[in-house]
């Protein structure tokens, strides 16, 4: 008995999910959702127990101007730009208590010199930020992989000889391309994200530090 109510108390928790996602306009989050209801009700009639966990991975961009992107169950569902790292923990500390996911962030690893063009306070700033999603990952054993920019960048075409705002539009295309759904979520901020998730997601086994 007590096993049944917490399914059904977990229906209830993906509806309101399903709900938040239709009033963002979120229709690929709103239909992985809701086919995740359909599976549990479908369960829960017939008395199976349900304890598979989906995947849950944050892809990270830790620069002030970038963002974040979710994957769960195999499908990209949303993307959002930095605000604070105090949202971001608590966005975290609610994902690692839904019993219905397992979590993983995926961080871009910063260079030891980020380039000639770029500051040395903005690069100082850049390894704090890093420091801080690599710490909380640490400190609430989440696993976290740290991918340099030159890995998951591999393979887009286009990026030669490219840099600064032309390089962040080229990237804003190819994360376009590759997930359509997204439509207004995908912006200059959220774009690396984006493809760093994609770019674990395709690997064979992940990436592994």
């Amino acid at each position: 008995m007590a096993n049944r109510l917490e399914q059904i108390r977990r229906i209830k928790q993906g509806s309101e999910f399903a709900k938040q996602h239709i009033d963002e306009s979120n229709w690929t989050g709103a239909a992985v959702v809701q086919q995740a209801l359909i599976e549990q009700l479908i369960a829960l009639i017939e008395g199976e127990d349900l304890n598979d966990q989906s995947e849950c991975i944050i892809a990270i961009d830790p620069g002030v101007s970038g963002g974040f992107c979710q994957w769960i169950g195999g499908q990209m569902i949303q993307a959002w730009k930095f605000t604070s790292l105090s949202d971001f923990t608590d966005d975290v500390h609610d994902l690692i208590h839904d019993p219905d996911l397992t979590l993983e962030l995926v961080l871009e690893d910063v260079p030891p010199f980020a380039g000639k063009n770029i500051p040395s306070s903005a690069g100082f700033k850049l390894g704090k930020s890093c420091g801080f999603y690599d710490g909380l990952a640490r400190g609430l054993k989440i696993p976290c992989h740290l991918v340099p920019p030159k890995t998951w960048q591999k393979g887009l075409g286009g990026l030669a000889k490219t840099s600064g705002a032309q390089r962040k539009r080229l990237l804003k295309d190819h994360a376009s391309r590759l997930y359509p759904d997204l439509g207004k979520e995908i912006t200059l901020a959220t774009a690396d994200a984006i493809l760093i998730a994609h770019y674990f997601v395709n690997l064979d086994g992940g990436v592994r530090e």
